[in-house]
């Protein structure tokens, strides 16, 4: 829960694009949901920050109405970095990490504000020579070393447990987690994966249908 103004700015995201042939530049696309809870319509201000870039437009939202709002590089050219630090999976190079800002301003005043840890990185896939799929992560092949996580039964997991089986996993060399169950109860785990350079597939559970029932009748047997 958090509180806002008469405007409010949810679901902020960034998109970031590496040239692989050189690795020496990256551009960035921004986006956030804008939302206007007054009875009018009104101009708003995005401005987005990352570390000495800035940038900043106008939008102009109807009462009671949400938009997609996007900063983009082709209209922003400070969204284009020059020797960006790239994130690299654990074994391949260090996950390096920015924070991008945001505010919200409506009528010349903050409204909201919001902020984001995100790693400058390029994924591709590519069907090799035997008919399987690879993985290249800013234009270098990656050898996927996966295992399967899943939340705490009774979805106990706090900031200790989650620290420290994420350590686990990158102390075993592994560069990627397969999730199932909930997906994490917070952001928390997501963040912590993106700090260790550890990849993530989330949502292929196996059985979801037979697991859920499975658990239904171990609650029933219980009682």
């Amino acid at each position: 829960m958090k509180r806002s103004g008469k405007a409010s700015l949810n679901r902020p995201f960034i998109i970031t694009d590496v040239n692989t042939e050189t690795l020496d530049e990256a551009s960035l696309t921004i986006t956030a949901e804008m939302t206007n809870h007054s009875s009018e319509r009104k101009k708003m201000t995005l401005e987005a920050s990352v570390e000495n870039i800035s940038v900043k437009d106008d939008f102009f939202v109807d009462a009671e109405q949400t938009i997609t709002a996007t900063l983009s590089p082709e209209k922003y050219k400070q969204l284009v970095m020059n020797n960006p630090r790239l994130w690299w999976p654990n074994g391949l190079g260090e996950p390096e990490m920015y924070t991008l800002h945001l505010s919200l301003k409506a009528d010349n005043r903050l409204a909201d504000s919001s902020s984001v840890r995100f790693g400058i990185r390029k994924y591709d896939t590519y069907i090799n020579a035997q008919g399987a799929r690879g993985y290249k992560i800013n234009g270098r092949e990656v050898l996927m070393k996966n295992a399967g996580w899943v939340d705490d039964f009774f979805l106990r997991d706090n900031t200790r447990s989650n620290r420290a089986q994420i350590r686990y996993v990158k102390e075993m060399n592994l560069n990627s987690l397969r999730f199932e169950g909930f997906w994490g109860n917070s952001q928390e785990i997501y963040d912590l994966c993106d700090e260790n350079g550890i990849m993530l597939m989330v949502g292929w559970s196996c059985q979801w249908d037979l697991c859920g029932r499975w658990e239904v009748m171990q609650c029933q047997n219980l009682h």
